[in-house]
């Protein structure tokens, strides 16, 4: 409702009402003071409600003011903090690119900040640029090493290797990947997202055993994680452990009754057990939960996993 709506409507119901209780049997002196009082309210509340549109404004306008707007004297006065803080905002929004140029001011004003260098390569990734990724954070890993520069807490730098991990990920560069998340998870093993991202690089490479042992750490720190659960699974299947895979399978899709991959390895499992019957309807789960794995499932059938 704009003010004029607002003015309009009030003045109409004060009509109203002034009418009425002007045909009522009041006294002379109620009568005056609500003559008084009715318009003393339209005019109170209609500043109101102009003060209230007016600040509304302004906070709106001021949202959709972006720092490369702000005339040059006043960028001059802007710090570290407020170019950092611009970038998240933009990141946020999915303004990639400015928020790539917010930061690289930032890192105008302190060089050799690990944590304007780490969001930088942050939305290098985010981009798809993944060779300015991994050149950043590499700059930043050779700073740490050096002394030059520092990120934080053993947790915030713990993320700078997971974040340099996946930037290998993306370039299928599983060795070099292996290696960040080994050391992120060497400096603080309390995150989740990093034993998954770990246990995927070491399938792909297929060092089962060394899988199969992570799962096993993380099973403890991680009792109720679905995919952990798989994980195992899977090193338990690639290593014909088959029995130790099938309780922990099981127990993952108690966890997440959801999860496609799941059931898949467990049909892996009742395929060598000779239970045909059970393994296709465990195929067909898997598929009806999760279509994509279609590839994995003829992969499996071509090297004869799956009978």
């Amino acid at each position: 409702m704009n003010t004029e709506q607002f003015i309009i409507i009030l003045a109409g119901v004060s009509a109203i009402i002034v009418f009425v209780l002007s045909h009522m049997k009041v006294s002379k002196a109620w009568k005056v003071l609500l003559f008084i009082l009715f318009p003393a309210i339209i005019i109170c509340s209609t500043i109101l409600q102009v003060s209230h549109l007016k600040k509304k404004e302004t906070k709106e306008t001021a949202q959709e003011i972006k720092i490369d707007q702000i005339d040059t004297h006043v960028k001059a006065s802007l710090t570290f903090e407020d170019y950092i803080e611009a970038s998240r905002m933009n990141r946020q929004d999915g303004r990639t690119d400015e928020g790539i140029h917010d930061v690289k001011c930032a890192l105008e004003r302190e060089p050799s900040s690990g944590q304007a260098l780490n969001l930088l390569g942050v939305l290098y990734s985010e981009k798809g640029n993944i060779d300015s990724a991994i050149e950043q954070y590499t700059k930043i890993k050779k700073g740490l090493e050096t002394g030059s520069i520092i990120i934080g807490d053993a947790k915030n730098t713990a993320l700078f290797f997971m974040n340099y991990g996946k930037a290998y990920t993306q370039k299928h560069m599983w060795i070099d990947a292996k290696e960040q998340y080994t050391h992120a998870l060497s400096l603080y093993d309390g995150d989740l997202n990093c034993y998954v991202q770990l246990a995927a690089t070491l399938s792909h490479l297929a060092q089962w055993d060394e899988l199969y042992n992570l799962c096993k750490t993380g099973l403890t720190k991680f009792p109720s994680s679905c995919q952990v659960h798989t994980d195992f699974g899977l090193a338990c299947v690639a290593l014909s452990r088959f029995d130790e895979g099938e309780e922990v399978l099981l127990k993952a899709t108690q966890i997440d009754s959801t999860f496609g991959l799941s059931y898949l390895c467990l049909a892996v499992i009742y395929s060598h057990k000779n239970q045909p019957e059970m393994s296709t309807r465990l195929i067909n789960k898997a598929l009806k939960l999760d279509p994509t794995l279609v590839n994995d499932i003829e992969s499996l059938k071509a090297h004869h996993v799956l009978r």
